[in-house]
């Protein structure tokens, strides 16, 4: 059964793609910039390409345009850009006179820096990167160790710096003065479970990053979660080769 407000999920999987068959890197360009509104590099003068003195060729710039407009463009957040020819021999003010003439051809209008529009913000104000990290780490493992005893995978996953390193996870039976570190580590890793399905869901729904209960989220299948990472896994692998092989040849 779909959640009340799938409408919502789905709108924000129209705006951010498929992201199990994407690459991080050309996800983050081609969406990431876009609706989460990071500015990226700051914008700034750049060289494209620097054309030697010869009376023999006429060189081709192509591919650093290209190259420009696919890496720096893109990460100074696709601004107005005015390509100019600069010879470089000339003496610095004329050089910059010429320039600001040619600035000068540029509607005022035109000349203010684009402000990427924030659909999704990140919300709050502090992101702590290896606390997030720590939950959607037991939501991983917990899909490897479906059928394991709770506490295994929290030590497996080291959710907690106090209990975890207490444990062994592959040790057979629990000896009485275990229990409390068991019973402890079964806590803590339930509450991270419980939070990773919270950003995971709250993330569905373009909120992010957000362990905040949301009332219509569903519950972790773990045995299919392992499928889908394990599919990702072997789609990523391929896709790295081509491209490796891409770029050898």
């Amino acid at each position: 059964m779909f959640p009340t407000d799938f409408d919502r999920v789905l709108s924000v999987f129209d705006d951010l793609g498929d992201i199990q068959k994407i690459l991080f890197r050309p996800w983050w360009k081609e969406f990431g910039l876009l609706y989460f509104g990071y500015q990226g590099n700051r914008p700034a003068v750049t060289q494209v390409a620097y054309a030697p003195h010869s009376k023999q060729s006429i060189p081709d710039h192509s591919e650093k345009v290209a190259q420009y407009y696919d890496g720096e463009w893109v990460e100074q957040g696709r601004q107005r850009t005015m390509l100019l020819a600069v010879p470089v021999g000339l003496p610095e003010g004329k050089m910059i006179r010429q320039i600001k003439k040619q600035l000068a051809k540029v509607k005022a209008e035109r000349r203010q820096l684009i402000k990427q529009d924030v659909k999704y913000p990140l919300v709050g104000k502090r992101h702590h990167k290896d606390v997030l990290m720590r939950y959607l780490g037991m939501a991983w493992l917990r899909s490897a160790m479906h059928t394991k005893s709770l506490w295994r995978v929290g030590a497996k996953a080291k959710v907690s710096p106090t209990y975890s390193p207490e444990l062994d996870p592959k040790m057979e039976k629990v000896s009485p003065g275990d229990r409390y570190d068991r019973e402890m580590l079964t806590i803590i890793a339930s509450r991270a479970l419980l939070r990773a399905r919270m950003i995971s869901e709250n993330a569905a729904r373009g909120h992010f990053p957000s362990h905040a209960t949301c009332h219509t989220a569903l519950d972790f299948d773990f045995k299919e979660l392992r499928q889908r990472i394990q599919r990702r896994t072997k789609w990523q692998e391929r896709e790295v080769e081509r491209i490796n092989r891409e770029h050898s040849t």
